[in-house]
């Protein structure tokens, strides 16, 4: 049964100045877990909530994945409220470091939230595969998902009574995560310097074929350098004006 999945780290965006100009890292894993083992489903990737909001409104999705942390968890809810404003159908997800440690603290977090219909708890990038799994098994039902079992998380039952299912053990084989750059270049690396032109900076792998909007990656007052491990020339923008990406067509972000 086909579905289309969004997956968003949102950040503010103030007059063309990004309150956050971290990488989405997180969900361009789960993105990328999702791809390998789930081809059929569509899954997008957003940092950008407004190219968010008019994909929402346009083409609500089956599954909407939000990310929290402190400097983007209200906008976070928003979006949950405005998907749902749209299509209750959707099955809203957020997960995130931004809760509590205690547990019961942690089921009242999700109770008093009712546009979110499930949270989890710890690392997703196989979960979040694992969960759209579970809704396409269940009809697309929100209801017959909270009566299956689904573990490291907080969900809502079928009576809408709030569960907290206990975490499993972390996910230790490295080795089975999917890394986008690998997967669509063999044998190619990219790797990307995000910072005020510091040269000694390192340099670390990140997927960013999954995270270029339209081709192009525009970070505001940050400049980036772009290195492939064949050697090839980096290419180098002044402050504000971004850098090109040169391979593949990676989608909206």
């Amino acid at each position: 049964m086909p579905a289309s999945v969004y997956l968003a780290d949102l950040r503010y965006n103030y007059s063309g100045v990004l309150a956050n100009d971290c990488m989405p890292l997180g969900v361009a894993y789960l993105k990328a877990v999702m791809d390998r083992d789930e081809p059929e489903i569509e899954s997008r990737l957003f940092a950008y909530s407004d190219r968010l909001r008019n994909a929402i409104v346009k083409a609500p999705p089956d599954v909407l994945m939000l990310s929290n942390y402190v400097w983007n968890e209200e906008l976070s809810f928003y979006f949950a409220r405005l998907a749902k404003q749209i299509n209750p159908d959707t099955l809203v997800v957020m997960g995130g470091p931004n809760i509590t440690l205690d547990a019961g603290r942690q089921v009242e977090y999700v109770r008093a939230r009712p546009e979110i219909d499930l949270y989890v708890l710890g690392e997703a990038d196989f979960l979040a595969r694992d969960i759209v799994r579970e809704y396409l098994d269940s009809g697309k039902s929100i209801a017959k998902l909270g009566d299956k079992e689904i573990p490291s998380s907080i969900y809502r039952r079928s009576d809408r009574s709030v569960y907290r299912n206990e975490l499993k053990p972390r996910h230790k084989e490295v080795e089975d995560n999917s890394v986008p750059v690998a997967q669509r270049y063999p044998g190619r690396v990219l790797r990307w310097q995000i910072g005020a032109d510091d040269r000694d900076q390192p340099r670390l792998p990140v997927p960013m074929h999954v995270l270029l909007p339209g081709n192009q990656l525009l970070h505001e007052g940050a400049q980036l350098r772009h290195r492939a491990d064949e050697g090839g020339d980096p290419l180098h923008r002044p402050q504000g004006q971004g850098v090109v990406a040169q391979h593949g067509n990676p989608p909206d972000c």
